[in-house]
């Protein structure tokens, strides 16, 4: 098993990263990172352990659920605020991820449609 928490094993089959803008130059920023993790509890926080700018939040774990669509429903915005402190009421950017390359392992992982609703 990797420990998700280090940077050698900051690895999820399945990643969403979700970016928000909190000033005018394109490096301020903060993410908080939807993952499938191996061992976290559902819901589970942690900082990513490569910068202070993104929090890891379980949305899964374990091989429950592997080879089936899973649908998940999340307040992005009250996410944004239990992890950093701070009000986001717009997102600058998302993108999706299965990631591998510091444990050098192999995952599969199929996306179906993300939605951002307004509140």
């Amino acid at each position: 098993m990797i420990d998700e928490r280090s940077k050698a094993g900051d690895d999820f089959p399945a990643r969403v990263y979700v970016v928000a803008r909190t000033g005018w130059l394109p490096w301020e920023t903060l993410a908080i990172n939807y993952v499938w993790a191996s061992e976290a509890m559902v819901d589970e926080r942690w900082p990513n352990p490569f910068t202070e700018k993104a929090m890891m939040i379980a949305a899964n774990t374990g091989a429950g659920g592997v080879g089936q669509w899973v649908r998940h429903r999340r307040d992005v915005r009250a996410d944004f605020k239990a992890a950093f402190g701070k009000q986001v009421d717009r997102i600058s950017g998302y993108a999706v991820m299965v990631d591998g390359d510091n444990s050098n392992q192999d995952a599969t992982a199929w996306f179906g449609d993300l939605a951002f609703l307004p509140r």
